[in-house]
């Protein structure tokens, strides 16, 4: 590792590396200045200007990202994704769902709709093919035995 200054050479032993700037000439170290960079950075993306305590990049999420927020002692929790909107009003639906809740409803009728002809084509069909089919059965092995002839007295008793 350099342990010398980039603008007048001087060099220094490890523990005068971590000052802030040159004993000699008061220029900035470059460890210093990309610390100071990073911790800046740190800042702006955790800065919070409403003083919600929630950092303003992250306000804008919702969903399974949004922050959990603690409530205070005596606080309503709020309403996952939004500020609390009071109980739910009875005839009154809540807002539009989004992302994979929309599709729940399309997806419980299609599944209805699946088991209705299961059923109709697992079930109700082929009992009705049997039904059918042993109707025709039972009528041709009618048709089919003749009738047994009329019994006829000798005349012998």
């Amino acid at each position: 590792m350099n342990t010398s200054c980039p603008n007048c050479g001087a060099t220094f032993t490890p523990a005068e590396y971590n000052l802030p700037s040159c004993k000699y000439c008061g220029k900035v170290l470059p460890n210093y200045a990309e610390a100071a960079h990073k911790v800046a950075q740190v800042q702006a993306l955790m800065a919070d200007s409403d003083g919600s305590g929630i950092p303003n990049a992250l306000k804008g999420l919702v969903g399974p990202y949004a922050p959990f927020i603690q409530p205070g002692a005596g606080a309503v929790p709020p309403q996952y994704g939004g500020p609390y909107a009071g109980p739910p009003v009875q005839g009154v639906g809540g807002p539009p769902p989004y992302g994979a809740a929309a599709a729940i409803p399309v997806i419980i009728a299609q599944a209805q709709r699946r088991i209705r002809s299961m059923v109709l084509f697992g079930i109700l069909v082929p009992t009705i093919l049997v039904v059918v089919i042993g109707i025709v059965i039972a009528m041709a092995t009618m048709r089919a035995v003749p009738a047994p002839a009329p019994a006829t007295h000798s005349g012998r008793h």
